[in-house]
């Protein structure tokens, strides 16, 4: 009996080192074909989009501010102000300093010079 079963083991060992040599070029096949497409392989182009907001387009960004100016133009009572200067309109004084410089000074010239030819 105990030489049977030594038979027996020596049997199931030698089944479990030929499943282990089957599996190990199992293993070296599938590694084969992983480097094999690896190589071959073509880089994807990225067809979805990185990020899923969009940002507004220029005419819808240019509408909010237009009902934002006037949402704050309307006085508590529902009537305009007529007072409401948009910050990003006002006259700032360089701007107006440039205008003068550009547009204004060259007609003042002018007509010092008119006036100086009689």
């Amino acid at each position: 009996t105990v030489e049977k079963r030594f038979k027996d083991i020596d049997n199931r060992l030698d089944n479990i080192d030929s499943n282990l040599e089957s599996l190990g070029s199992s293993l070296a096949s599938i590694k084969q074909a992983l480097d094999h497409l690896s190589n071959n392989r073509t880089p994807r182009k990225n067809t979805e989009p990185e990020y899923d907001y969009e940002p507004p387009s220029l005419q819808a960004q240019e509408a909010l501010r237009q009902q934002e100016i006037k949402a704050k133009a309307r006085l508590p009572d529902g009537k305009f102000n007529i007072h409401y200067v948009p910050q990003e309109e006002a006259p700032r004084p360089h701007n107006l300093g440039e205008k003068y410089v550009q547009e204004i000074w060259p007609e003042v010239k002018l007509r010092k010079q008119i006036i100086a030819l009689g």
